[in-house]
């Protein structure tokens, strides 16, 4: 854990501000899910609330950043021989952790909800994914003001992925 921070002062020259990176990794092991998770997913879902943002310019609205830091952070993490089983997760989490947006700005919710779903359907990739979106938002002000504006539409996102991601899995087959 401690070449992370190192590596994304490296790549991008900025630690960010308040070491948020720090603040969010708190809010995510301080999180009642995460204490339920199995000690590799606390492990994948450290690794992903600490990298979730290396693309990410301070204090600008980049709306690619979760699909180019999953890729870079897949790349650093194959560089440190991360089973590909893990490397797989924390690119899955990092890519979707801007999943409510997704969901509360799309002109097809339907279809957004199933994308969403299809993503993050396997184990449990979208309780970690959520887990960072929540302390993703609870970061932005220190009241948690911005994550209270957003919460109703977060807790019917989830209800709504979840629905989704059970049609899937029991539609699926295994092979």
């Amino acid at each position: 854990m401690l070449i992370i921070l190192p590596v994304k002062i490296l790549l991008t020259g900025e630690m960010g501000s308040k070491s948020s990176e720090f603040f969010i990794f708190n809010i995510v092991i301080k999180n009642p899910k995460y204490k339920n998770l199995t000690e590799n997913d606390k492990k994948i879902l450290k690794i992903a609330s600490l990298f979730h943002d290396i693309t990410k310019r301070e204090s600008m609205i980049d709306k690619t950043h979760p699909i180019q830091s999953a890729f870079d952070v897949y790349h650093i993490l194959d560089k440190l021989n991360i089973e590909e089983n893990e490397k797989y997760k924390v690119y899955y989490i990092i890519k979707n952790h801007d999943w409510l947006e997704k969901y509360n700005t799309s002109e097809n919710t339907k279809n957004t909800i199933k994308d969403i779903a299809f993503d993050l359907h396997k184990d449990n990739f979208f309780e970690m994914a959520s887990i960072l979106t929540e302390a993703d938002l609870k970061s932005v002000t220190a009241d948690n003001k911005f994550f209270k504006k957003f919460e109703q539409a977060y807790k019917t996102g989830i209800k709504n992925v979840n629905e989704a991601i059970f049609n899937i899995q029991k539609s699926s087959i295994y092979i």
